[in-house]
């Protein structure tokens, strides 16, 4: 795998703890009350990624009997086929087979089966075999209403859909720099999530799923609830040996100093390729605010949606 491959794994590692802090407990829990009943629950879980949704769903008080990850990235899908059974074994299920993976905690087993695919084309070929259908940081790259038409035809008649860390127009930096230049920053970044010719994504897309939602009379929306990435420094530092390399400074848990970075980066991409802010403006903007990082002084805040429902 080459470098931009193995920065990627790294940035869908250290967004794992991110997005688990961020996910909304109340609709969560309105997801368990529809189907902590059922007697087991076909997944499908789109966009896969790593597979950090599963290790959440696993240790819920449901019975999952089948979940299926598909992702597009066949470097990120053997990734995930290594590292999720790793997970689940230090977090004390049984593991046993890899094709498909088995996992048994608690008298309960769930098969588990990592597939290379487009998630629509995936939808398209699986029409109502589902119960659950998972798209977790998702929606906002292929927008509302396909999601909402065309991944949801994967679900059984009454099967739910659940797209938890849907991102909804909110980039906040603190501390505050220029407010002209931060405002600019932002405003850039947002419309270049609006511009991108790819998919339908949308720097609107949690209220847009809302909308969506609501507009149509066969997707029943059950709950809705913020989800707030907050990436911040400890509040106390602390020093940890880290791969043999001597101590380093953590000023921020796990790897979510290498988060910031990667956020900036994209930030920094996005406005270069649509420039909507003056070059040596975004220039100092992207020094300091790597600089923050590297001082532990850095808060990131990303506003976005959790959104649970039932397809009629």
């Amino acid at each position: 795998m080459d470098d931009a491959g193995d920065d990627r794994l790294r940035y869908l590692a250290a967004k794992g703890p991110v997005d688990d802090r961020a996910r909304n407990r109340r609709v969560e829990e309105r997801l368990v009350e529809e189907l902590r009943g059922r007697d087991s629950l076909s997944v499908l879980s789109v966009g896969a990624g790593l597979g950090n949704a599963l290790d959440r769903l696993l240790s819920l008080p449901l019975s999952v009997d089948e979940y299926v990850a598909v992702d597009a990235d066949p470097a990120v899908v053997d990734a995930a086929s290594e590292r999720v059974p790793r997970r689940l074994g230090t977090a004390g299920f049984e593991v046993s087979d890899h094709d498909p993976l088995r996992v048994r905690r608690d008298g309960r087993e769930t098969t588990v089966r990592f597939e290379t695919d487009d998630a629509f084309a995936f939808a398209a070929d699986n029409r109502s075999r589902f119960d659950l259908l998972v798209g977790q940081s998702f929606v906002d790259l292929v927008g509302a209403e396909r999601a909402l038409a065309d991944l949801t035809a994967a679900l059984a008649p009454g099967g739910h859909w659940y797209f938890p860390i849907t991102f909804d127009a909110g980039t906040v930096f603190r501390p505050a720099l220029d407010r002209s230049v931060d405002d600019a920053v932002e405003r850039g970044y947002h419309d270049h999530m609006d511009r991108v010719p790819e998919g339908e994504g949308c720097s609107r897309a949690g209220r847009n799923l809302l909308d969506a939602a609501r507009r149509r009379d066969d997707r029943t929306l059950l709950a809705a609830g913020g989800s707030d990435w907050v990436v911040r420094p400890r509040d106390e530092r602390a020093t940890s040996e880290a791969d043999g390399d001597g101590p380093r400074d953590t000023a921020y848990p796990n790897d979510e100093a290498y988060f910031l970075r990667r956020i900036v980066g994209f930030i920094d991409a996005a406005l270069a390729e649509r420039p909507a802010v003056d070059a040596a403006d975004r220039e100092r903007w992207v020094r300091r605010r790597r600089e923050q990082v590297d001082a532990g002084e850095l808060t990131y805040i990303a506003h976005q949606v959790d959104a649970f429902g039932r397809a009629e």
